[in-house]
């Protein structure tokens, strides 16, 4: 009789839980559940966020503004799927409570799990979009050097730059903590007799509560000759996934592998020695970063890829480090979304034949290389990738500055090459924007400053190409060229025959050695030249609009027979070159057909925006 009525009153405060938890899931809603206060000097009061299961509140507007200047979304951006779900899915929720309460079957209890899991949903989902949106900012941001892609804090104290915050879960979240732990007793009550069940059911309370315990922040460990870790190795054992390791100064053994999503920061220059052999610096976690180091002294052996640094985890960000005496330098291997920026990197004095790529992308869609300096190098190879962009980059003495080969939809633009065989070699890809360039000075034995082979939709615009042995190639190339400053070459622009729908417009070709070079018999007929400065026009502008009154047509005697005999360029600029052409315009009979004929050519040379914005600023 006493065990019935003991079964009874559990059965009665099980129901009376289950109620309980209802209640609270169906109020948690009018409440926040997580907040975050920030300040800003102009904001010394602070300002607030509260977000609700269903909806954003407080001063979103000026936190938008804030978010702005560091390149984050606006905030109304995330989540907008779960805040639309949110209510129907807490009605759902407390509905199966109350079946639960309802029923008397054990069965009944499987009502309770989508409430248990509630809270821990919720904190899963807050951090990721936390993380998309800190790692995901906006390159092009007024703050965008300054600020550094990181994770907002969920919960205590944080700051990014100048901007402090505090962040902490709210009552709405801890009503729905309450309603978990209600669902879970009640349905441990249920299964009183059942003590592995009952285990299990505790054992999930624990991590339904484990938020409120949740850490402020990731541990800080720091690598020094009397801390805790003298070693750059042992901190890579020590920490946790999220931690933060600051090595202060030393010269370090290599190599080194983080193989945990960890932030590791040098502080007065740190040196990391791979002491001659393999490759120094292995990134192999996803969301790592590499901050503030020399990395020198890899191995020399190409067969073996022998590099500063190799990153084959997703998303990570190499910055601000100096390589130096490597093989390779930053090897992107499987790593989408990485980021290279602010590096400085010198291969060995090696052959050029014997050096190894500075840098290079393989298979790795939407990698960011920006603001880093290379020296000395072979190649710096991009492969395989889609989506790239490339900006602001300074490659010198090389092979090869910039190489493409299937990389769709990619940017490269206000990079600097210069003093390499080649500067900008691009293949087998389509819509690659090349924009606001310097290519220069590149004299090597075929010494293109930009080659196109096989290109679609390429848009090559803005650029400077100067000093060079050949300006522009094209081979296969489809496309358009436009507002290219094409000067001093000793070729401006040289094209396979087979090359069609390629439109020049706007660019100027200024004392180049040869304007245009036809290899071998042909014409360039098959494209669209329009608009061009050629600085040898000898029409004139009857109406001051600019625009000459006569074509430009392109036939010189001496270059085509150069161009069909390349051995005659010897004779370039000789008396007997200048004695051909001056005949030919004697004797018309003997003149050259056209290779080409811009109908509408411009009397005035163009200079980019940005080239004539630099010289504006100069001395």
């Amino acid at each position: 009789m006493d065990g019935r009525a003991r079964g009874t009153r559990s059965s009665w405060a099980a129901r009376l839980l289950l109620v309980g938890g209802a209640v609270c899931l169906l109020a948690s809603p009018a409440l926040p559940y997580w907040a975050m206060q920030v300040r800003a000097p102009q904001y010394p009061k602070g300002l607030h966020l509260r977000i609700y299961p269903h909806r954003l509140s407080g001063d979103v507007r000026e936190i938008d503004g804030l978010n702005h200047y560091i390149g984050m979304r606006p905030l109304v951006q995330g989540a907008t799927t779960e805040r639309r779900l949110a209510i129907p899915a807490l009605m759902l929720i407390s509905l199966g409570l109350l079946l639960a309460a309802a029923l008397p079957r054990r069965w009944a209890v499987a009502f309770t799990l989508p409430a248990i899991l509630f809270p821990l949903l919720f904190v899963g989902d807050l951090y990721w979009w936390l993380r998309d949106f800190g790692l995901n900012l906006d390159p092009h941001a007024p703050l965008n050097r300054a600020i550094k892609p990181f994770v907002p804090t969920l919960l205590g104290p944080g700051r990014v730059g100048q901007f402090a915050s505090v962040a902490w879960f709210a009552g709405g979240f801890y009503l729905s903590v309450a309603a978990a732990a209600a669902a879970a007793l009640a349905a441990l009550l249920r299964f009183r007799r059942a003590p592995r069940a009952g285990a299990r059911l505790t054992a999930a309370m624990g991590i339904i509560l484990l938020p409120v315990a949740w850490p402020a922040d990731a541990a800080t460990l720091v690598v020094e000759p009397s801390g805790a870790h003298e070693t750059i190795a042992s901190a890579l054992e020590a920490a946790a996934p999220g931690d933060t390791i600051v090595v202060q100064g030393g010269v370090h053994r290599g190599p080194l592998v983080l193989e945990k999503p960890v932030t590791l920061i040098g502080e007065r220059g740190p040196v990391i020695d791979g002491g001659g052999r393999g490759t120094v610096v292995r990134v192999e976690a996803p969301d790592a970063v590499v901050r503030g180091f020399i990395v020198r002294g890899s191995g020399d052996r190409l067969s073996t890829d022998d590099a500063g640094i190799v990153v084959t985890g997703a998303r990570a960000l190499v910055e601000a480090n100096r390589i130096e005496g490597v093989l390779f330098g930053i090897d992107v291997r499987h790593a989408p979304h990485t980021i290279l920026r602010r590096n400085v990197l010198s291969g060995m004095s090696l052959p050029v034949a014997r050096r190894g790529d500075l840098i290079r992308v393989w298979y790795s869609d939407h990698v960011i290389i920006e603001d880093n300096e290379l020296t000395g190098g072979r190649d710096a190879v991009l492969w395989f990738s889609q989506g790239l962009a490339v900006r602001r980059n300074v490659v010198r003495r090389a092979r090869y500055g910039l190489h493409f080969m299937y990389c769709h939809d990619s940017l490269v633009e206000d990079n600097d090459v210069s003093d390499s065989s080649v500067g900008a070699y691009l293949m087998y890809s389509q819509r690659l924007r090349l924009w606001r360039n310097r290519i220069t000075g590149n004299r090597g034995p075929s010494g293109y400053g930009i080659g196109l082979k096989d290109m679609d939709e390429a848009a090559v615009q803005d650029n400077l190409i100067a000093d060079n042995r050949v300006g522009v190639f094209l081979d296969n190339a489809v496309g358009a060229l436009e507002a290219n400053l094409i000067a001093y070459n000793d070729v401006g622009v040289a094209m396979l025959p087979s090359v069609q729908q390629v439109r020049f417009a706007g660019n100027s070709l200024v004392e180049n050695g040869e304007q245009v070079a036809i290899e071998g018999l042909g014409s360039a007929s098959t494209t669209t030249w329009r608009g061009n400065f050629w600085s040898d026009y000898r029409g004139y502008d009857a109406d001051g609009d600019g625009v000459g009154e006569l074509p430009y047509r392109s036939a010189q005697l001496f270059e085509q027979l150069a161009d069909r005999y390349p051995s005659l360029r010897l004779y370039a600029d000789s008396p007997a070159a200048r004695t051909l052409e001056f005949a030919a315009q004697l004797f018309p009979l003997f003149a050259p057909r056209p290779m080409l004929a811009d109908e509408a050519p411009r009397v005035a040379p163009l200079v980019p925006a940005w080239l004539a914005a630099r010289q504006g600023a100069g001395p």
